[in-house]
């Protein structure tokens, strides 16, 4: 499995967003992409 987030990226979101412990690593990923996605939107 090719995950489409940089382990820096990963580790920075982590502290971003509380994700539940039973969160899904695919979950947790797709919800990563969608918020790099809105940042993107927003400027950051």
């Amino acid at each position: 499995m090719k995950m489409g987030i940089h382990r820096n990226e990963f580790l920075r979101l982590i502290k971003i967003i509380p994700f539940p412990a039973t969160a899904k690593l695919k979950d947790v990923v797709a919800i990563m992409e969608a918020y790099q996605k809105m940042e993107a939107k927003n400027g950051k």
